[in-house]
Order: C-alpha cells, then sequence, then structure tokens
C-alpha cells in the first residue's frame, strides 16, 4: 500500500477583492482571482479551498506526469502593505503563481476528501517532488 499523506498548504495571504466567483455553478466557477500576500507565500499554499501553484512547481508536476491537478489559471497578486515590513531582507515574489482544480480521486497523486472536513492529499512522490521547491510552512503529515 503506498504512503498518502495529508498536505496542510501554508497559507500566505487571502483573496482579493478583484476576485471574481460565479456562483450559479457547482462547483463555484473562478473567473480571476486576485490573492493579496500577508508573507512570501510558498511554492504551493492555499485560501479555503483553493489551491495554488507556483508555475515552477505546476511545470514540474505536469513534466513528471503526475495526476490530480487540471485547469491552472494564471492569477493576479499583490502584497498587503505589512508585507514590506515584514521581509526588509527578504525578496518580494516575482513568479508567476496558478489557481488550480485539484480533480484527483485517491488513486491520483493529488486529491481532496470532503467529510469529515475539507482535506487535500498526496501521494509519497508528488510529496517528494514539492518538498524540491519553497516549502517553508506547508505541512505534510502521514496519514497512511
Amino acid at each position: 500500500m503506498n504512503t498518502i499523506y495529508l498536505l496542510n498548504p501554508s497559507s500566505c495571504g487571502e483573496e482579493g477583492e478583484n476576485t471574481i466567483f460565479d456562483h450559479r455553478f457547482f462547483p463555484v466557477k473562478v473567473y480571476h482571482v486576485e490573492f493579496v500576500f500577508f508573507t512570501h507565500p510558498d511554492d504551493v499554499f492555499s485560501a479555503g479551498r483553493a489551491l495554488f501553484v507556483s508555475a515552477n512547481l505546476y511545470d514540474a508536476i505536469i513534466d513528471a506526469g503526475y495526476t490530480g491537478l487540471d485547469n491552472a489559471r494564471l492569477i493576479t497578486y499583490k502584497m498587503n502593505d505589512q508585507f514590506y515590513e515584514l521581509i526588509e531582507h527578504s525578496e518580494i515574489p516575482t513568479q508567476n503563481y496558478y489557481f488550480v482544480d485539484v480533480i484527483g480521486t485517491p488513486n491520483d497523486d493529488i486529491y481532496f476528501e470532503l467529510d469529515p472536513q475539507f482535506d487535500f492529499f498526496v501521494s509519497e512522490r508528488m510529496k517528494v517532488l514539492m518538498q524540491k521547491f519553497r516549502i517553508r510552512d506547508t505541512v505534510f503529515v502521514e496519514f497512511k
């Protein structure tokens, strides 16, 4: 049996006021995401049930043939006013980030479950790949 990990992505900000949702659909359609960073993001982060990955991590996942992600959409982002005070000696993010749909099942490299609460899960190989990127606040917990 393969080891599965509960993925607790970093929470480095929130969706901004220019995010556009269409609640007439289930699941809700997202036409645009603006993200407001409070701190420097990991290469994978979340806000609520939304999962975001850096362009570099997304490319590595796709190039490796890993499954469970789809429909990457480029987001716009800005920094919270306090962000600049917190990172005096650190760089401001300059790379692209994507909002991605997690469409996997337990047979894929990434998937989610709604019950008993909303959680993301990743395979061993997805965890190993993600750890090669900027992963400072994201946590992987062995699940089974």
